[in-house]
């Protein structure tokens, strides 16, 4: 029985999938399901149940994996202490950001990061889905935070969570006053939206919703800046589509109000090269998981209050 082994079946174990088990883990999926027989046999037991369309615990799993995590994690830290502490926590990482997560997100996950890792350089670069990927076949970029889907079979993709959108518009537009907003109502609106070169993803997704709600968008203005968008909205010149985190910006001439009926969501990830799982990369990933999960909780108890 090696730590390796029992490593893997931990993440496969909070994953439940075998798939998203061995990219966070940077193995193959085979070598994944391999390492997990190779327990089992040592162990005489099943520790998943498998079928097509899900992966559980057996109640042996269960009760292995809640007698072995303990020990594990104080393994872990004792290496992170060492070897990990030297190579994970020092160094450098370029990541590119889309510019909806500039708001909430991003700014949070790259504080956690500086308290774990107050010895690791981060440079950010403000991207768009279809640059991150450019970016990351030329090695520019470690890894990005971007709008999904990515169609790049070359790359590794995680969703880890996902943010409603909202209308931005000015506090004496005639939607201010109101609890949420159907897209449709919007269809005789000025938009103004950021140019699709920067903000590519977005910009389609945006054009896409419209169509489905049964209108052509209106475009008023492209404007490249976001704060220039927004004085403009400020002034009555037209209104936008953010991400709910957007709403952090906002002022007493601002309001953003909910999409429903239904609610509109944007997916976010993480993405990267295949082979460039560095033990930098897993860190961040373990990070942007975390802060995910988090994030999602947050906003599930708000909504339950």
């Amino acid at each position: 029985m090696e730590l390796r082994q029992l490593r893997s079946l931990l993440v496969l174990a909070e994953e439940l999938h075998f798939g998203r088990a061995a990219d966070r883990l940077g193995i193959a999926q085979p070598a994944l399901s391999r390492q997990i027989q190779q327990l089992e046999t040592e162990l005489q037991s099943p520790l998943f149940i498998r079928s097509p369309r899900a992966v559980a615990l057996t109640d042996m799993g269960r009760e292995f994996v809640a007698s072995i995590s303990p020990a594990i994690q104080q393994l872990e830290s004792a290496a992170a202490n060492s070897v990990a502490f030297a190579q994970a926590s020092r160094g450098r990482l370029r990541i590119g950001v889309c510019n909806n997560l500039s708001y909430r997100f991003a700014p949070a996950l790259l504080e956690r990061l500086h308290q774990d890792a107050p010895g690791l350089r981060i440079d950010v670069r403000e991207l768009s889905t279809a640059e991150q990927v450019r970016t990351l076949h030329s090695s520019e970029i470690d890894i990005g935070l971007a709008i999904l889907p990515i169609t790049d079979p070359s790359l590794i993709m995680r969703r880890i969570f996902r943010e409603p959108l909202v209308a931005v518009v000015n506090a004496k537009s005639r939607f201010a006053r109101r609890a949420f907003i159907r897209l449709g109502e919007l269809a005789h609106e000025e938009f103004i939206v950021c140019p699709r070169y920067r903000q590519s993803g977005f910009h389609e997704l945006t054009m896409e919703l419209a169509g489905k709600a049964g209108f052509r968008l209106r475009v008023a203005r492209e404007i490249d800046a976001k704060e220039t968008a927004l004085a403009l909205i400020e002034r009555g010149l037209g209104i936008s589509l953010a991400p709910e985190s957007a709403s952090v910006l906002g002022n007493d001439r601002l309001r953003y109000i909910p999409i429903g009926d239904p609610e509109i969501v944007i997916e976010i990830g993480i993405v990267w090269r295949r082979e460039n799982m560095s033990s930098l990369i897993r860190r961040f990933i373990d990070s942007a998981v975390q802060l995910a999960l988090q994030t999602e909780a947050e906003r599930s108890a708000k909504l339950v209050a």
